[in-house]
């Protein structure tokens, strides 16, 4: 072997390729198939000289002395009379016999589980790859049927601590402005309102330390804090705004009655009357409605009593809180009527610590769209369960290789 470069380089020589009339030369890596063609022929030439030693006789006394040993042969006879020897006495060549006994299947397989028993435990590396992978494989594709993906996410607690992270989940702060006193007949709020202001701040900043409450001055009602969060809208004196309050509101309504198109029927409804009774007596909840009709002189059960103009009216609403809410927020108004609840129900209970929760449950999902998720997720797994089973046939041909 270490001779091999030398070899080399003075077939590379000039004068060599000139003299031994050589044009080109390689050297490659021994075959599989000449491997196994050599080592045939080596064993087909053992049996002949095996043979050839059978047939000479032996006529001295010591057997050893006269047998030619197998170096003999090849160095003094040529192939060719080997094969002449075997030739001339085939009756005398020994036979192939079978082993004695028919061997079930049964142990056949027994056998070729044994053997391959025993090649797995030579090899732990190849057996953790051809048998734990696709085993662990399959169990985790197997486990992506067991997802269960919530489209609309978790509950949602819906309070002012909504406002205290941006969309990135960096922290945050909200103004909240607050104004009001129309309903008392107040033009400046600061003195109508800023009880009510103190008290609400006091009792809701604990639970929500980032929200900033500023009490808006000249904006009694929920129309001037309207016009005043349009006005300030891109100033940045302020955090981001998602509604605002108003108390002691007073809102200015328009109703216009069309007379002509209600009849008696649609008035007894109104008020909770059976459309046979005409007793003229009060369900209770109609009360209302029955003076607002006795009001405009309308007698129940007499049609002719019925206007036959249309009435339009503008009664003033007045209410303690008025509440604006930002309609790019989805869950802006739920939000700050549940803020609006806790506080008036610490101010009820006298207990600061006391808390109101609103919380938002997402709806399921349909069978329609849960048969998509399925059918999604299964697609994904047969297309994952591919790989483990590709080490199906990779486990009989490495045992092919080494064999």
């Amino acid at each position: 072997e270490s001779s091999i470069p030398a070899l080399l380089d003075s077939i590379e020589n000039e004068e060599a390729f000139n003299t031994l009339g050589i044009e080109s030369f390689g050297v490659s890596i021994t075959s599989l198939e000449e491997v196994f063609v050599n080592l045939a022929a080596e064993k087909e030439n053992d049996i002949r000289l095996a043979a050839v030693e059978d047939i000479i006789p032996n006529n001295n006394a010591d057997a050893s002395s006269n047998r030619r040993s197998e170096n003999e042969i090849c160095c003094h006879e040529s192939p060719e009379q080997i094969d002449l020897h075997v030739q001339d006495v085939p009756r005398q060549m020994p036979r192939l016999t079978a082993p004695k006994g028919v061997v079930g299947v049964t142990r056949q397989i027994s056998i070729l589980l044994r053997k391959r028993y025993i090649t797995q435990v030579r090899d732990p590396k190849g057996t953790f790859f051809i048998i734990a992978v696709p085993v662990l494989l399959i169990s985790l594709v197997l486990a992506i049927l067991t997802i269960e993906i919530s489209f609309a996410g978790p509950p949602l607690n819906l309070n002012l601590a909504l406002y205290q992270r941006s969309i990135s989940g960096e922290k945050g702060s909200t103004t909240i402005p607050i104004g009001g006193g129309a309903a008392v007949g107040a033009v400046d709020n600061s003195s109508a309102v800023i009880s009510t202001y103190d008290e609400f701040k006091a009792l809701m900043s604990e639970d929500y330390p980032r929200v900033e409450f500023q009490l808006i001055g000249n904006v009694s009602s929920s129309v001037n804090m309207s016009d005043y969060l349009l006005e300030t809208y891109n100033f940045r004196n302020h955090h981001d705004r998602f509604g605002s309050y108003v108390f002691d509101d007073k809102i200015d309504a328009y109703f216009t009655i069309e007379w002509q198109n209600t009849s008696m029927d649609d008035l007894y409804s109104l008020v909770n009357f059976t459309s046979g009774s005409t007793s003229g007596s009060s369900a209770g909840s109609g009360a209302f409605e029955l003076a607002l009709l006795l009001g405009f002189g309308i007698k129940l059960g007499d049609s002719s009593t019925i206007p036959t103009e249309d009435t339009i009216l503008q009664p003033e609403i007045l209410t303690k809180a008025t509440i604006i809410h930002n309609s790019s927020s989805a869950h802006g108004i739920a939000a700050y009527n549940q803020a609006y609840t806790e506080y008036l129900y610490k101010q009820c209970t006298e207990n600061i610590e006391a808390k109101l929760s609103s919380v938002n449950h997402p709806l399921p999902l349909t069978t329609k769209q849960s048969t998509e998720v399925m059918v999604a997720l299964s697609v994904l797994a047969s297309l994952f369960l591919l790989i483990p089973l590709g080490y199906i046939p990779a486990a009989f041909s490495v045992y092919l290789v080494k064999e």
